[in-house]
Parts: C-alpha cells; structure tokens; sequence
C-alpha cells in the first residue's frame, strides 16, 4: 500500500507543479471522464483542467498528510492537505481524489477540494 500512495502523492504533486516537460504526462494521467469540484464550488472537465494545469499560472502549493483507501479492486481515494501560497496569504483545502489502475497505468477520475475555514 505504501508503494501506491507513494506513487499517487507523486501524481498528485505534478499537477500542483505542472511544466511544459510533463504535459503529455499529465494528459495520460486524467480519465477522459475526469471531473472536479474545485473549492470554488466551481466543476470542471478534464479539458478545463488541463488547461489550466499548462497555462502554468499556479501559485506555491504544499501537499502533506497523504491516507489511502481502496475502495474496491484497483480504485483508490487518495486524500491530503493542500496549503496553497498567493498574494501573501495561505489556503488550506482538504482533497480528495479517486483513482484507478487499469490496463497498466494510473488515471485520476475524480478530484475534490474543500476549504478549511
């Protein structure tokens, strides 16, 4: 279990972090049918947040305290602490992300944030 959370949290920080160098990368990662319900309270598609994973146009974040449930077979929620640095002031959100192994690799399908008032 270790070795897939480790491998999750890995993901996970790509998408916080995104370069030019990992774009394919990342549109490997994502379900054509991912979905996200930002701490916005905004939804968006895989198409939307790719987009704005490449526009590069993401402020510091720091993920820690990362669990790991199966929730059946190869899907898993990944769930963590996001402390997201902007205009000198710091967010914390709770996240959750579903993911799935299938056909010898990982992809998201679904991604949640929640503020933490």
């Amino acid at each position: 279990m270790n070795e897939i959370i480790n491998k999750l949290a890995e993901y996970e920080k790509l998408f916080v972090n995104p370069s030019a160098d990992n774009a394919e990368n990342l549109n490997q990662l994502f379900s054509d049918s991912f979905m996200e319900a930002g701490s916005s309270g905004k939804i968006y598609n895989k198409e939307q947040t790719l987009n704005t994973l490449k526009s590069g146009d993401m402020p510091q974040t720091d993920l820690s305290e990362f669990s790991l449930l199966n929730l059946e077979g190869d899907t898993y929620l990944l769930r963590y602490k996001a402390a997201r640095f902007a205009g000198g002031t710091t967010t914390l959100s709770y996240r959750s992300s579903i993911w799935q192994y299938k056909n010898g690799k990982w992809q998201i399908l679904f991604h949640q944030g929640t503020k933490i008032e």
